[in-house]
C-alpha cells in the first residue's frame, strides 16, 4: 500500500512559510507607504473606522453579527499591519475621518 498521501513532503511546511513571509512582507510594504502619505493615512483611518472597530454594537440577528464580525477582522488586520510597520499612531487621529462621514 502507497502511504505518500499520508505524508507531507519533506519541503512543503518551508515553502508555505515561504510563501507566507512573502505574503505577509508585500501587505506591510503597501501599508508602510500608505502610511507616509497623507492621503494613505487618510485612507488607512478611513478603512478602520468603517469596519467598526472600535464601535460597541448590538446586532440583531445572527447573520448581522457575523457580518459586523467579518467587518471587523477586516479592520484588525489593517490594524495589526500598522503596528507591524510602525504605523499604528496614524489610525488614533480619526478627526478628519469622523467630519466627513
Amino acid at each position: 500500500m502507497d502511504d505518500r498521501w499520508y505524508w507531507e513532503e519533506p519541503d512543503t511546511r518551508e515553502r508555505q512559510q515561504g510563501k507566507q513571509a512573502l505574503h505577509q512582507a508585500k501587505l506591510e510594504g503597501v501599508v508602510a507607504r500608505l502610511a507616509r502619505e497623507p492621503d494613505g493615512q487618510y485612507f488607512l483611518r478611513w478603512l478602520v473606522q468603517g469596519s467598526g472597530v472600535f464601535r460597541a454594537t448590538f446586532p440583531w440577528s445572527h447573520a448581522e453579527a457575523a457580518f459586523e464580525a467579518g467587518q471587523r477582522r477586516v479592520g484588525m488586520t489593517v490594524l495589526e499591519l500598522c503596528a507591524a510597520v510602525g504605523a499604528g499612531n496614524i489610525l488614533i487621529n480619526n478627526d478628519e475621518v469622523n467630519e466627513n462621514a
